[in-house]
């Protein structure tokens, strides 16, 4: 019971979850928040976000408001965003060489209801980047 207790006051610490995918020229990062923190060039391995960066993968407008998610989880295989009101996005992802493929599956409610007429618009990021004149600051 004691050796038991220590292992696991002991063990690995549950950290933050990060969600990540890579094709052939770029890597994507997603925290447990849903946030992206790493958009890295594999070229020189280069992080594309600028520090202090709170771009979501997607937010929500629900009444004229955008609503960022709160959680980030892998459940079979697809990634479930979580967002503060209980309503929850399931985005489909896959990885291809040249480039990433997402699909928002569904939009449902804590109790699995849909949430599709509740929702005004679902927006993929803005992302920052670091990018400057290159091509522009946000994606």
């Amino acid at each position: 019971m004691v050796l038991a207790l220590l292992l696991l006051l002991l063990g690995p610490a549950a950290g933050p979850r990060t969600i990540e995918w890579r094709t052939d020229y770029l890597a994507i990062a997603l925290d447990d928040r849903g946030r992206i923190t790493r958009l890295e060039r594999t070229a020189d391995r280069a992080n594309l976000v600028p520090a202090g960066s709170d771009a979501a993968l997607i937010q929500l407008r629900i009444d004229g408001v955008f609503v960022k998610p709160t959680r980030a989880e892998v459940v079979d295989g697809r990634v479930r965003l979580v967002f503060p009101n209980g309503m929850m996005a399931l985005v489909m992802t896959e990885e291809k060489g040249t480039h990433l493929r997402f699909e928002l599956g569904s939009l449902s409610h804590a109790d699995g209801s849909d949430a599709s007429e509740d929702v005004d618009l679902v927006a993929w990021g803005p992302f920052e980047t670091v990018l400057g004149e290159t091509v522009g600051e946000t994606v």
